[in-house]
């Protein structure tokens, strides 16, 4: 079996788009994420990771907040990037 998963990307940012879940360090599920701050877990963005290349383990989500990062990335998945959406530099303003 291989060493690839899908992850989704994750920044410190506030949120980008529909199905990006803020998760400020004062939320109780934060402390097992292994995050160093506040961060959106960005479920439009998806990559693979091949875990042989991480150095320790990335941390981990709280149950309720796996099924919302999964919900979320159904959601993204299923539906068509919006023209008129804010990605990148955009985003900020």
């Amino acid at each position: 079996m291989g060493s690839d998963v899908i992850v989704a990307a994750i920044s410190s940012r506030r949120r980008f788009e529909a199905q990006d879940i803020w998760l400020p360090a004062s939320d109780k599920r934060f402390a097992s994420t292994g995050l160093r701050r506040s961060s959106t877990i960005r479920c439009g963005k998806l990559y693979t990771y091949d875990l042989r290349g991480a150095p320790r383990a990335l941390g981990a989500l709280a149950p309720d907040l796996l099924r919302e990062v999964l919900t979320n990335v159904k959601e993204a998945i299923a539906e068509p990037p919006d023209a008129g959406s804010t990605t990148g530099a955009d985003a900020s303003r």
